[in-house]
């Protein structure tokens, strides 16, 4: 390890560049964290919390699928990047969505469908927190359910 990386390993430094670009926080659930960045307003950050959940990385591989899909990648709030260990994830800010906003039909492989999870990106609803879902049970289909939204 060079002199560089000593340095920028040290408690001070780690938590000045963490107050250097991480922001306000926007949200918590039981795995992770979401906070706004303070360099760029379009983006925030998800820093994975939880042990063995790896939301992260599954939200990052679903994007890494579903970006080239026509028809399916409109639903997802883009990611940007994501940490080697994957527990720092950045993604593209979707702003919440009012109630009359929430589409009627969503794919069928969506299944936590609290308003929370869900935002406005480009003019259009996106899920914006993706780490549990059943792409791996139903596929990639184009198939559309009824949304029962659970009001945060």
């Amino acid at each position: 390890m060079g002199i560089a990386e000593n340095y920028f390993n040290s408690n001070t430094i780690s938590r000045d560049f963490f107050g250097a670009i991480v922001g306000d926080l926007l949200g918590e659930g039981s795995c992770r964290a979401v906070y706004n960045c303070r360099l760029d307003p379009t983006i925030v950050i998800k820093f994975e919390t939880g042990s063995f959940r790896f939301q992260n990385v599954m939200e990052w591989q679903v994007w890494d699928r579903v970006a080239w899909v026509e028809g399916i990648k409109d639903w997802f709030c883009p990611l940007v990047g994501i940490s080697n260990c994957g527990t720092v994830l950045i993604q593209k800010k979707a702003i919440d969505l009012r109630k009359e906003e929430l589409p009627e039909r969503v794919p069928s492989f969506f299944t936590d469908l609290k308003t929370e999870n869900w935002g406005m990106y480009n003019g259009k609803p996106v899920i914006r927190d993706y780490g549990t879902h059943l792409l791996m049970e139903r596929g990639m289909t184009k198939a559309m359910k009824k949304a029962k939204w659970i009001l945060s």
